[in-house]
């Protein structure tokens, strides 16, 4: 089975406190991924875009997916 990356490009991801950052607790999507050479998911670095001109490498270690919100459901009334 190839090798492949936790996070895609696109995808929303929040900075976790794994290891101390500015960024701790900010979301932003993936922008680019930079696989380890040693097909190590920890050793993946992730490039992640914040807004405006933005963007910071971050180890997987330090990112946790954001899921997308649930559909609310709306009940109509009669």
């Amino acid at each position: 089975m190839p090798y492949e990356c936790r996070f895609k490009i696109n995808d929303l991801v929040e900075i976790n406190s794994a290891i101390s950052s500015k960024h701790t607790g900010r979301q932003g999507r993936i922008k680019k991924v930079i696989p380890s050479k040693y097909q190590k998911r920890t050793l993946d670095r992730y490039v992640v875009h914040f807004g405006g001109s933005e963007e910071v490498t971050f180890w997987d270690i330090q990112l946790v997916a954001v899921s997308p919100p649930e559909a609310e459901t709306v009940f109509e009334s009669s």
